[in-house]
């Protein structure tokens, strides 16, 4: 019974699957963030923002964009390190666990699946001005990591994710607009749309 490993071991084990099996184009990951950064804005905007139901979510709409915005600018920096690291530097061993696959290549990180960092979450009260500023740093951010993203292409560089495992620059790229759009939907339940309504708005064709 010793060798056989513990269920909650074979999610987070590394698994080697060719890179090439996940293609990953900035200027898709780019269009589709901007578009959830765009839908934030109209939610400040709106004043739609200050929503919150404690059935459906902990936190209100400005808490989940508070801590989208948040996470963004810590995988930036991830992704700017790594693609920054000179030609030759040793890489981190390994790959994205079973559980980073799944949440990769599904495109989607199930409800309840697990628990933000502490320097993550929310920090308070919502305050439109600050999340306005916020916000346009989160955009500007973005747009420059993706930018050189797009001209550096991938890189064997690796920076470990808590949950899904060692990630490389564009898996670092792909998770952030899929943990932006899974934070999204949920705010989106907050206005009292069903899931299911929910779920077939993301299936809207964005602007070309």
């Amino acid at each position: 019974m010793d060798s056989i490993a513990h269920p909650a071991a074979l999610w987070q084990r590394p698994i080697h699957f060719a890179r090439g099996m996940l293609p990953i184009a900035a200027a898709v990951e780019e269009r589709k963030l901007l578009e959830l950064y765009a839908e934030f804005e109209r939610w400040l905007e709106s004043g739609a923002h200050v929503l919150c139901d404690a059935r459906r979510s902990a936190w209100s709409r400005a808490e989940h964009v508070e801590h989208v915005l948040a996470a963004n600018l810590e995988i930036c920096a991830h992704v700017q390190r790594l693609l920054d690291a000179p030609p030759g530097a040793a890489c981190a061993r390994g790959g994205p666990s079973l559980a980073g696959w799944i949440v990769l290549v599904g495109a989607r990180i199930p409800r309840g699946s697990g628990e933000s960092p502490p320097r993550l979450r929310p920090a308070g009260a919502a305050d439109s001005t600050r999340q306005r500023a916020e916000l346009a740093r989160g955009r500007a951010a973005l747009e420059r990591t993706l930018n050189v993203f797009a001209r550096a292409g991938r890189s064997p560089q690796r920076a470990r994710h808590f949950a899904f495992g060692e990630l490389d620059a564009g898996q670092w790229i792909r998770y952030a607009r899929i943990h932006a759009l899974h934070h999204a939907r949920i705010a989106r339940e907050l206005c009292g749309e069903p899931r299911a309504r929910v779920d077939r708005a993301d299936a809207r064709p964005l602007p070309q």
